[in-house]
């Protein structure tokens, strides 16, 4: 373990990252990879930053969707395409298709249109689509997306594969971001008292503002990797790859990785109410020390969240491959806390000694 690294670890901290972008209309795009587990291993972090949206309808700003993507037959699409295979109609499917030189854009994308494909995914021919011209509004209302070709060709490989557990890519695609907005990434650890403070904070400043409906919060939750001195993994879940170490011996970091999935759960299902509810489960289970599951569905339902919706959410963040459980929610949540380590850029405002190094 590193130095910079051994710091942060005998911290515990709340943090927010004021990401200020000025954008209009539906123009970023996030792509976060469910399944198979090989192609996520392709990239350094689970969102592949090389995609750029050329087109989005208005109602997907903000939104986000799961997707299945189906090899268009033939890759160009420069000539009607064959069908989706039968399956695709239980999913929204979305096309992956090739550019080429062979034949207009418009072209390919009305050939994915007519088999039904309810987003497209364009590989493009260079590697930096972000500076392309080529991005028109076309009136078709479905999304199209470009990637650049070194992660295309990736994405290409496994949707071609012959093994049929690789060969089947589900996504999340979260589209970002709408007119001016602010996007504050706001860094938990559920038993930290200082976090429910924090946000008590937020909340007030966040209504002294006529910004409001411009202000995104992000909740991120602090996941650590096992510690190379670690004699068990009861602090950790799916084999020691996901891992939480207390500010105190009260609790044990699996409880608490649950506790984060299903926080994060909660601010997918309803963001607006994501801060108000931080603020009863103050009050209800952190100012007594239950964190439990079922002390944090009595603080949802109070924010009104469909305690069902939650339920399912969490349920779907756990999914079988390869004969092994893996949790998205918390891959994504250690790849961002990787990134934000490796680019020194947590601003550690809050700060006290962790029991468990003293």
């Amino acid at each position: 373990m590193n130095q910079e690294h051994s710091r942060r670890a005998k911290m515990s901290f709340v943090c927010i990252i004021a990401l200020a972008t000025i954008l209009s209309g539906v123009n970023a795009a996030k792509l976060s990879i469910w399944n198979p587990p090989q192609l996520a291993r392709q990239f350094p972090v689970s969102s592949i930053p090389n995609v750029v949206v050329g087109h989005a309808p208005a109602h997907m700003v903000n939104k986000s969707l799961i997707v299945e993507v189906f090899p268009a037959d033939p890759i160009d699409a420069c000539t009607p395409l064959n069908p989706l295979p039968l399956k695709a109609h239980n999913t929204n499917p979305f096309v992956f298709i090739e550019m080429t030189s062979g034949c207009r854009l418009i072209q390919m994308i009305r050939h994915a249109i007519n088999i039904g494909a309810q987003g497209i995914i364009i590989m493009d021919k260079y590697d930096d689509v972000t500076n392309e011209k080529e991005r028109k509004h076309f009136s078709e209302n479905i999304p199209v997306l470009y990637i650049g070709k070194q992660d295309g060709a990736i994405f290409k490989s496994f949707l071609l594969s012959k093994d049929p557990k690789r060969n089947e890519i589900t996504l999340r695609i979260t589209f970002e971001v709408v007119g001016n907005s602010n996007s504050w990434e706001f860094w938990i650890t559920p038993e930290n008292p200082i976090v429910y403070d924090f946000a008590d904070e937020i909340q007030k400043n966040i209504q002294l503002t006529t910004l409001a409906e411009h202000i995104n919060i992000i909740p991120r939750f602090e996941i650590h990797p096992l510690r190379a001195d670690a004699q068990s993994t009861e602090h950790c879940l799916f084999e020691g790859r996901y891992c939480f170490y207390p500010n105190t011996k009260k609790w044990d970091g699996k409880v608490l990785l649950l506790q984060s999935v299903y926080m994060k759960c909660l601010w997918v299902l309803n963001a607006k109410k994501f801060i108000p509810f931080l603020l009863n489960y103050k009050e209800k289970c952190q100012s007594i020390d239950i964190h439990t599951p079922e002390c944090l569905k009595e603080s949802a339902s109070k924010e009104s969240y469909d305690l069902d919706a939650l339920d399912s959410c969490y349920q779907r963040s756990n999914h079988t491959l390869d004969e092994q459980i893996d949790n998205y929610i918390l891959r994504e949540e250690q790849d961002r806390y990787k990134f934000m380590s490796a680019s020194n850029n947590f601003c550690l405002l809050y700060t006290s000694p962790s029991p468990r190094d003293s």
